[in-house]
């Protein structure tokens, strides 16, 4: 890895056999200090696991009815996209019962759902 101002360094870190790209790239040095930036390379590592999970504790709230598609045990997608999985939750708005999608994507802080709406607004 080179620790030269401005040079980008790309390394990549296993996960659960999993490839996932990272860049690292170091700023001019501040005294004793050699500031870095790392980014990931447009792809996170999505688990059955979190989606399920953080729906729950997200969406619970809203509704005692939830479920999601089937997710991969473990699955490299694409940061900030759409991962054409889907949760819902059910939704009973004026005497009426029905399923609300929620699009599952993974952002900087893991997990992500939108539906357009924060949970609770239905």
């Amino acid at each position: 890895m080179s620790e030269e101002p401005g040079v980008t360094t790309r390394c990549t870190v296993t996960y659960n056999g999993v490839k996932v790209p990272w860049s690292i790239r170091f700023d001019e040095p501040a005294g004793d200090l050699k500031p870095y930036e790392i980014t990931n390379a447009g792809q996170a590592v999505l688990t059955a696991k979190s989606v399920y999970g953080n729906f729950w504790r997200e969406y619970n709230r809203v509704s005692k009815h939830l479920r999601c598609g089937k997710v991969p045990d473990l699955e490299l997608v694409t940061y900030g996209q759409d991962t054409d999985h889907c949760c819902q939750y059910a939704s009973f708005a004026d005497g009426k019962a029905r399923w609300v999608n929620v699009p599952v994507s993974v952002g900087e802080r893991g997990v992500v759902f939108d539906n357009s709406r924060s949970p609770g607004s239905s």
